[in-house]
């Protein structure tokens, strides 16, 4: 059986989701999002959820200043839940970064993001216990946040849906038509969906759609492993105490809940990586290094 759609969008994680509603929002509604399991169960439903304006190029920064914009009234304008909290970033660097950082901040600031240098003391202030050795430049990053990759893609696609766009989960794209070498179809396991547009959001299984295409996309997959820790009895950890990312001890956390800290580093895992079979939990040496360092 053969379908139309005007797009159809391969991937139901918080990018295709998102695409799928900014789509509806503007009057395209014959829409089908295919996911092969679950809305966000890839690497959407496992972000560590830092939203943040802090990067090094114009075009991201800009980027990120907008969704960040978007993320303070997401739960009024689209519905559901995204957990957003607006708790600040602290960023704190070695002598090797920081340059870097001063760049980075004026770039920032440039584009209207409220980021700026502060000291040690600042710093200390803002993250209660804060271990500043080796560090010898800061900023604030007074209204980044985090939230939630899981309800965010959730709460799009349950907007898109009531806008008249149709989520398909379950169903894996296994092929596309190509006529005149632009794709024009989506295969699935049931049925064939004829489109104006195909949308590739597949994120860490890009690379084989775009092999569906004649494409050699050179993506290249990295795995970050996270971990969740409680904070000592009598040292609170409140929900809006400032993330951090700590340069110094290749380290980045945020609060998760009150009295619990979600910290996350570059992966100890030594096997190939298969966005089919990612680990499931971090590595037993990454628990027992970031737990070392997080004390620090």
């Amino acid at each position: 059986m053969t379908r139309t759609a005007d797009v159809v969008i391969i991937g139901g994680g918080i990018q295709g989701a998102s695409i799928a509603y900014h789509l509806a929002r503007r009057g395209t509604t014959n829409v089908v999002v295919l996911e092969k399991s679950t809305l966000a169960s890839g690497c959407s439903g496992r972000t560590g959820g830092v939203i943040r304006q802090h990067y090094s190029t114009p075009i991201v920064t800009e980027i990120a200043r907008q969704a960040r914009g978007f993320f303070a009234t997401f739960d009024e304008v689209v519905g559901g839940h995204s957990g957003f909290v607006q708790n600040g970033l602290v960023l704190m660097v070695g002598q090797k970064d920081a340059t870097a950082l001063e760049t980075n901040v004026a770039l920032g600031r440039k584009h209207g993001v409220p980021v700026r240098m502060i000291d040690a003391r600042e710093a200390q202030s803002l993250v209660p216990g804060l271990n500043t050795d080796g560090a010898v430049a800061f900023a604030h990053e007074a209204d980044a946040g985090y939230g939630d990759g899981y309800g965010t893609t959730v709460a799009f696609a349950a907007a898109a849906k009531s806008m008249g766009v149709t989520v398909l989960q379950n169903t894996p794209a296994t092929g596309l038509t190509i006529e005149r070498g632009r794709a024009t179809g989506v295969v699935t396991p049931g049925e064939t969906f004829a489109a104006g547009v195909v949308v590739n959001a597949a994120g860490p299984w890009a690379d084989r759609v775009a092999r569906m295409a004649g494409i050699d996309l050179p993506l290249k997959l990295e795995l970050i492993e996270e971990g969740v820790i409680r904070a000592p009895e009598g040292e609170p950890y409140p929900v809006r105490t400032p993330s951090v990312y700590d340069f110094v001890n290749g380290l980045s956390y945020r609060p998760e809940g009150d009295g619990q800290v979600m910290a996350e580093g570059n992966s100890y895992y030594k096997g190939p990586l298969d966005p089919d079979a990612y680990p499931s939990k971090p590595s037993d040496a990454y628990i027992e290094d970031f737990a070392v360092r997080l004390e620090r």
